[in-house]
């Protein structure tokens, strides 16, 4: 799963209901503006922030920003893990604010060639009069834009520069590190980053709320048995210990997925910790102690001699002279270690009696 599978995911988990966005009746005879209506009413219902699951104080900050947020047309930047839900908080405060008629578009700067992104940065697109097709939006949300070349960093400058207060169109940036820390190390433009830091919302990555985990999970599972046939009620609580011991780098995104994968797996009606993925079961257990490896040094050393007797008999082409002076020993006691690890045959006895003497 990619990172906006996975964003989607986290968010759709904030978005669940009983049954969120059921198509419309497709009545010949009702006028296409009632349906429109219903639309929009439907994604208020939606997006609302109420439907974060959510009991942690920091995330509960976070969702008082969001409220904060919608109540104003200023530059927000959302910053977070991916995983952490944050274009779905995004849409919340567009939905929220008094520009939810117009559309909310999303810019994928790190996806997407540099000639769309030049096109789509433009005055006959999106950067133009609020009154223009194209530029309709009422909240433009800005994914990674540290990845804009600095030509288009420039031109989104000069228009939060020259946007006149009658244009309540929001710019919202996404990012998964502060903006100071693009600046300085991914080159985005320090006047751009103060322009979209007016308000900067940091959603706290699901390590950090560890209060949250069981909730999340059960309202994951509750959303599982609207997907299939199965009913699985409860989560054991040996699952839940796992879950909250499990270091969780894809967020709340990744939780939905160990869900659903235990949800398949699970054969009662409670999810138990043999269903959880073999991960997060490991999560928590010390690592075994490692074994110190053992160390044969008379096995090496001879390992060793061996190699370099033999490189030095073939190198002196089998003379036993030329090879002891190069390994800087006596020609007799080159031939007892040859002998001793069989690269040689053994002389008859009276050579052996006068290499001893010699050695």
């Amino acid at each position: 799963m990619n990172v906006q599978d996975r964003d989607r995911a986290a968010y759709s988990l904030f978005a669940f209901a009983k049954d969120p966005m059921t198509p419309l009746d497709s009545h010949l005879e009702t006028p296409l503006p009632e349906q429109l209506a219903q639309v929009r009413q439907r994604l208020r219902e939606r997006y609302r922030l109420d439907r974060f699951i959510a009991s942690d104080p920091a995330m509960m900050r976070v969702l008082d920003q969001a409220r904060l947020a919608a109540a104003v047309p200023v530059p927000i930047s959302l910053v977070g893990e991916v995983g952490t839900g944050r274009r779905h908080l995004i849409r919340c405060i567009h939905h929220l604010s008094a520009e939810s008629d117009r559309p909310c578009v999303f810019l994928e700067c790190s996806l997407l060639p540099e000639a769309h992104l030049e096109r789509q940065l433009s005055e006959g697109q999106l950067l133009g009069p609020p009154d223009s097709a194209s530029a309709g939006w009422g909240t433009l949300a800005i994914v990674d834009p540290a990845a804009l070349p600095r030509e288009l960093q420039q031109r989104l400058l000069a228009f939060l520069e020259s946007k006149a207060p009658s244009d309540r169109r929001r710019l919202a940036v996404i990012c998964d590190q502060p903006l100071t820390w693009l600046c300085q190390n991914q080159g985005l433009l320090p006047a751009l980053a103060e322009r979209l830091g007016v308000l900067v919302i940091t959603l706290p990555p699901l390590r950090e709320r560890p209060q949250d985990i069981p909730l999340l999970a059960q309202h994951a599972l509750e959303l599982c048995n609207l997907e299939s046939d199965r009913r699985i009620t409860t989560i054991q609580e040996a699952a839940l210990d796992q879950f909250r011991a499990y270091s969780w780098p894809g967020n709340v995104g990744q939780l939905i997925e160990f869900v659903r994968e235990a949800h398949r797996r699970a054969e009662g009606a409670e999810l138990r910790v043999e269903d959880l993925p073999l991960v997060v079961r490991l999560a928590g257990q010390p690592n075994p102690p490692r074994r110190p490896l053992p160390l044969p040094l008379d096995a090496l050393l001879e390992a060793v001699e061996m190699r370099l007797l033999r490189l030095a008999w073939e190198e002196a082409g089998g003379n036993a002279s030329r090879a002891a002076a190069r390994l800087g020993i006596t020609p007799a006691r080159l031939n007892r270690r040859l002998i001793h690890f069989g690269l040689r045959q053994p002389p008859n006895r009276d050579h052996s009696e006068a290499d001893a003497a010699e050695g």
